[in-house]
């Protein structure tokens, strides 16, 4: 069984190589570009580097064979706003099943706070125009041996884009390994956003190593969307104290906002240099016992988008 695993992981990292050395960037070729953001503010404060991380429910974004460290129900939700006030909502449940396995489920929704304004060709207003987009996961995850070595997981999704009484709906799915290879260091594999009867989605393929020594964590992520070249994401968290942790990231695009900036529209280097720069931290506390001494998480992100500014992502999580 073992070494079916094995070979079966040899052969995606074989298939990633393939797929990774080829393939321009053609970013926004694809449909539902919103299915590339980053959701949470643990894992864009580690720069997106989360898929061999997939402790908590980001693992549902980015791999969702991570739902298996899972040890209690947990439910977790993000608010952001970004630029133009446009407004992201996310909420996710997960829970372990017996010893072997976890499922989940999450829904991310993006709105404005306020109404678009239609215009003609010839500038004049013709009323407010619906615009929202959001997808609904179910997620599954189960352990492959005895030891927790081996995990996989599976997300099944159904998207759904509004623009005025325009509307496009699709399902997919995504695939995740995660492999032990040495005590505190994983390997991760996943392929997202695969259509099921619909094509042109930004498929991904990504792999990912995250290594614990003692309180520090390091991530490392490299991954493609169909419609992009190779990007590199890299995450440092360090936990103090048990219940505080600082965390730095940086990624190498600016894909949390769909990739709608072009690197060559910096108007220095500096510029260039610090976009896609994050930082954030954590807070893990419940001293005085709140909603029956359940344990509560509190993680915060601030990232740098270049000529968009910063955004800050709060996230509220809390093991039942």
């Amino acid at each position: 069984m073992i070494k079916k695993i094995t070979l079966l992981f040899m052969f995606t990292i074989f298939f990633h190589v393939i797929v990774f050395a080829s393939g321009d960037d053609n970013t926004g070729a694809s449909d539902f570009q919103f299915l590339k953001m980053d959701v949470t503010a643990r894992s864009l404060a580690l720069g997106g580097a989360f898929g061999a991380v997939s402790d908590d429910l980001s693992a549902i974004r980015y791999n969702p064979a991570g739902l298996r460290f899972l040890v209690r129900p947990e439910i977790s939700a993000t608010h952001v706003v970004w630029i133009e006030d446009f407004r992201s909502e996310y909420l996710g449940y997960a829970r372990p099943i017996g010893t072997n396995k976890a499922i989940g489920f999450s829904l991310f929704h993006i709105g404005l706070g306020e109404d678009l304004l239609g215009r003609d060709e010839d500038g004049f207003v013709t009323g407010n125009l619906k615009f929202s987009q959001s997808v609904f996961l179910i997620s599954g995850a189960t352990k492959l041996d005895r030891y927790d070595n081996y995990l996989l997981g599976a997300n099944l999704k159904y998207a759904k884009e509004v623009l005025d009484y325009s509307e496009k709906v699709a399902m997919a799915m995504d695939m995740g390994l995660l492999i032990r290879i040495y005590r505190n260091v994983l390997l991760g594999t996943t392929i997202r956003n695969v259509g099921i009867g619909v094509s042109n989605l930004p498929v991904e393929q990504r792999i990912a190593l995250s290594i614990v020594r003692r309180k520090v964590g390091f991530s490392l992520d490299a991954y493609k969307f169909s419609d992009t070249g190779v990007r590199y994401a890299f995450g440092m968290e360090y936990l103090i104290k048990d219940f505080f942790a600082a965390r730095l990231g940086y990624n190498t695009s600016l894909r949390s906002l769909g990739d709608l900036l072009e690197y060559e529209s910096m108007s220095s280097f500096s510029e260039y240099s610090v976009s896609g720069l994050s930082i954030g931290f954590g807070l893990l506390s419940n001293p005085i016992g709140f909603m029956g001494g359940n344990e509560l998480k509190f993680d915060y992100a601030i990232v740098n988008y270049g000529k968009f500014g910063f955004t800050h992502i709060f996230t509220l999580s809390m093991e039942l």
